[in-house]
């Protein structure tokens, strides 16, 4: 069995890289991508794990990225644009948390 992977998605390369970097130094698989598009593109459903994803992003975004997956796998939505009515929504379909990009280490490795 596989270990879980942290899918973690973002268009931002430098926030993708930097946030990447921390996920493994804490412990986890990572497996980065820049876009829904491509991560849905590589993606195993049979492996286990949770998505973190900004919400904002060109072509597919995270809402609908999360509308697409239903509940395949957890989902922590890691942002700089949200407001509580994205966030009600969003968490009404399944998040696991909504966190903001200024998010201290801490909450985020709590929720992942």
């Amino acid at each position: 069995m596989n270990a879980p992977t942290v899918y973690l998605i973002d268009d931002d390369d430098s926030f993708l890289r930097a946030t990447a970097r921390m996920l493994r130094a804490s412990g986890y698989h990572v497996s980065p991508h820049t876009s829904a598009e491509d991560f849905l593109a590589h993606l195993d459903l049979t492996a286990s794990g949770c998505v973190v994803t900004d919400l904002e992003m060109p072509g597919m975004d995270g809402m609908a990225l999360q509308e697409k997956l239903g509940t395949a796998l957890p989902f922590v939505f890691l942002t700089a644009h949200g407001d509580i009515p994205v966030t009600v929504h969003a968490m009404r379909r399944g998040a696991e948390d909504f966190l903001t990009k200024t998010t201290p280490r801490g909450p985020l490795l709590a929720a992942i």
